[in-house]
């Protein structure tokens, strides 16, 4: 007689399917909920919050009265979306979606208490991020509970990340018989793709067989780098009305994101700056620079409601 032989992964499949504890039949099913979001700050709010503060020592140094704030990007809760696959004994497959954004726009403003100068900058940033999870998850009912499971999941994400931003400049200087006026312009808009991982846990309550209300806690590694996309910088240099054509200039194209340290107007310290280039900046001053990062690693806490069909 021929003997079967039982090897030890054949066991370990068979507790998995067996011996794992009791497991509820699964259905195909659609789950939808609100998830919190605690992303933190990148290079666009480092930015943001170190251009704020070269406005306010430009000030200490050359005197003037100063108004107006940039303000940062944060995001929200947000809906997801998600899709369930049942493959066996409680395992399944699962796709999620959602879509978040956040924008960030200010105006600071520095005169003098004559009208002899006045500066101004614009600044607007948007984000819009559209991440995407494909992992698998395990559903186990509670002997004592069986309308109460506790599900574990995790898999990889995928973000796709479209960047807009908007930079306005002027200054205004008046001198005995001649008037200076600067107008800077930059504009881009940039995309690029973050590759990370998810794990979370939760528990669902079965209200009916097709219904149940779910809770899950979730950690998200994702972060971005290599954007790329196409600016333009208009920079318009006029004196008593008159155009200076040496001075002013106009540049489009395709350019990458990079972030570095610099101090422009000669404080004495170093400052952090986001800008697009068409390659690599080597200006000198120029100190730390590398590719521009966003983040989306974040905690969530999720409330929803799951459909099974």
């Amino acid at each position: 007689m021929k003997r079967i032989r039982i090897t030890g992964s054949a066991l370990l499949i068979g507790a998995i399917l067996l011996g794992a504890g009791p497991v509820r039949g699964e259905y195909i099913g659609f789950k939808f909920n609100l998830a919190t979001r605690s992303i933190g700050d990148d290079d666009i709010n480092m930015w943001v919050g170190s251009l704020g503060r070269l406005w306010q020592d430009w000030k200490d140094t050359s005197g003037g009265r100063l108004d107006g704030e940039f303000s940062p990007l944060s995001y929200g809760a947000g809906l997801e979306i998600e899709m369930r696959i049942p493959l066996f004994a409680g395992l399944s497959l699962n796709l999620a979606g959602t879509r978040y954004s956040s924008q960030g726009e200010g105006t600071i403003t520095l005169e003098d208490s004559g009208p002899t100068r006045n500066e101004s900058q614009f600044i607007r940033n948007e984000v819009s991020a559209l991440p995407i999870k494909i992992g698998f998850s395990y559903s186990y009912s509670l002997p004592m509970l069986p309308k109460l499971s506790v599900v574990a999941q995790g898999g990889r994400s995928v973000t796709f990340i479209t960047y807009r931003s908007e930079d306005r400049y002027q200054a205004y200087f008046q001198r005995p018989g001649r008037e200076d006026i600067y107008q800077l312009e930059r504009a881009g808009s940039y995309r690029s793709e973050a590759l990370g991982y998810y794990i979370g846990l939760g528990v669902e309550f079965e209200l009916v067989r097709f219904l149940a209300l779910t809770a899950d806690v979730e950690n998200i590694w994702s972060s971005a780098a290599g954007f790329k996309g196409d600016f333009e910088e208009t920079l318009l240099i006029s004196q008593n009305g008159i155009v200076d054509e040496n001075g002013s200039y106009t540049e489009d194209g395709s350019a990458s994101l990079y972030f570095y340290q610099a101090d422009p107007l000669g404080i004495g310290q170093m400052y952090d700056y986001l800008a697009a280039a068409k390659k690599r900046p080597d200006n000198p001053g120029i100190e730390n620079i590398r590719q521009a990062e966003l983040d989306f690693s974040h905690f969530s806490i999720k409330i929803g409601i799951r459909f099974k069909f």
